[in-house]
């Protein structure tokens, strides 16, 4: 998928996803709620046959590779590659 085509604020939704994901105890979250939603959204509108779930999870996992190591909130990310992998199933 054409990440660019998310908008140019796509990284950064994927990273406050990302960053809750890290981070959270499982308490409920409304910004991280409409983050996802709203990614999904986006990537609802510009994926072909593609689940869109899949997309989701591709874009989310390609946004934590990139993130890896470039901040603090992403020098440890095991917590959200190991909710990636619950939610999405093992890449």
């Amino acid at each position: 998928m054409d990440q660019k085509k998310l908008g140019d604020d796509a990284p950064s939704l994927a990273q406050e996803i990302l960053g809750y994901l890290n981070f959270s105890s499982g308490a409920t979250d409304p910004r991280f709620l409409q983050n996802l939603n709203e990614l999904f959204g986006r990537i609802a509108a510009q994926v072909g046959r593609k689940p869109v779930w899949q997309a989701l999870s591709e874009v989310l996992r390609a946004e934590l590779r990139a993130a890896r190591g470039t901040r603090e909130a992403f020098r440890h990310v095991e917590q959200a590659e190991a909710v990636l992998d619950l939610v999405f199933g093992a890449a």
